[in-house]
């Protein structure tokens, strides 16, 4: 898989900036007006990207009874019919079109969830950089193979499937020749022991693929932990409100929070840096000062043998030879007189 991929015009992979994109699917309860606010709220927070759900509820539900259950901010829990609670959230090609170009005047990139054949049509007349297939679509074969044709960035979510469903599904990126993939590690847990976000890392190296964190909830200290790992990419829900009582809004951050969030992102992502060992400019400088060198333990007469009890290893002494040279001086001669803790050079070693 492409180890540097770009969205909107945007480069993603390692050496750029995390890629952060606000999941708002479900938080704008499917009227325009809120759909507006949280896109507002998206620029304000300093994302680069807005991703929208394009769903069809009829579509993909065998059973029109299924009930899905959730809870609000303050702990109620409700239960509704899963087609008329998913219903809410579809908007018409105008509506969706608007809402792009709002999204776009914003700074920001506009993109999808597409669950349904019909969505990909939908997706396409918006033409969106790139798509995303969420975890219930993951064994969906025939569809992933359709949009993998498309030629355009791919984002996937992990959550139930395992290593070799998704083995099977970037098989098909690979045999339809799109390589442009982010696999986002995914959970729908609040329980930090089942979050495992080492898998980030995994499947980094299994599948030598870029990979991201999709990050369902409100937590913050599990997310910047998961930046040591190596995300490309962070998708976090954001709403206009927290308190409101329909779905996901308990998971969701409000503008103010989500720009605090991308800010500790940024900041976290700094500090994580380089692989390897890379003392600070003000390190070194330090060290000039505070690591020890060799210098006179005592008084040294002029050809007298440097031995353990004359010579030491001490701080600060800037000039004097590096401990790493104390063996070579045991045993040479002293070519001049030396004040006790005077640093030791070559030229004084005979």
């Amino acid at each position: 898989m492409k180890k540097e991929i770009h969205i909107g015009g945007k480069p993603i992979g390692p050496g750029h900036d995390i890629f952060l994109s606000c999941e708002v699917g479900t938080t704008h309860n499917g009227e325009f007006d809120k759909a507006v606010k949280i896109i507002e709220g998206a620029a304000y927070a300093g994302v680069d990207a807005v991703k929208f759900q394009i769903i069809g509820p009829e579509e993909i539900h065998s059973d029109k009874s299924k009930t899905y259950t959730y809870t609000t901010y303050d702990g109620e829990t409700k239960t509704e019919n899963e087609v008329e609670l998913l219903k809410k959230y579809k908007f018409t090609l105008p509506e969706w079109k608007r809402l792009k170009e709002l999204a776009e005047s914003k700074g920001l990139i506009f993109f999808a969830t597409v669950d349904y054949p019909g969505a990909i049509d939908i997706a396409e007349e918006l033409q969106v950089p790139a798509y995303k297939i969420c975890s219930w679509d993951m064994t969906y074969y025939p569809f992933i193979r359709r949009i993998a044709r498309i030629g355009k960035p791919v984002v996937l979510d992990t959550g139930p499937i395992d290593t070799e469903d998704l083995a099977r599904v970037l098989k098909i990126f690979k045999e339809e020749g799109n390589e442009q993939v982010i696999v986002l590690h995914c959970f729908h847990t609040a329980r930090p022991e089942e979050m495992n976000m080492r898998s980030i890392a995994y499947i980094k190296d299994t599948f030598d693929v870029l990979c991201g964190l999709s990050a369902a909830d409100r937590n913050f200290d599990v997310d910047f932990m998961a930046i040591a790992f190596g995300p490309v990419m962070i998708e976090k829900r954001l709403t206009f409100d927290k308190t409101n009582k329909e779905h996901h809004h308990a998971q969701a951050l409000e503008p103010e929070e989500m720009k605090e969030y991308v800010e500790k992102v940024k900041k976290v992502a700094k500090a994580v840096g380089r692989y390897g060992m890379f003392p600070s400019p003000g390190d070194i400088e330090e060290g000039r000062w505070s690591l020890r060198r060799i210098v006179a333990n005592r008084d040294i007469a002029e050809g007298e043998t440097f031995c353990e009890e004359n010579i030491e290893c001490k701080l600060p002494q800037e000039g004097g030879l590096h401990p790493l040279y104390y063996s070579l001086v045991l045993g040479k001669i002293a070519k001049r007189a030396l004040k006790e803790n005077e640093p030791i050079t070559k030229e004084d070693i005979g």
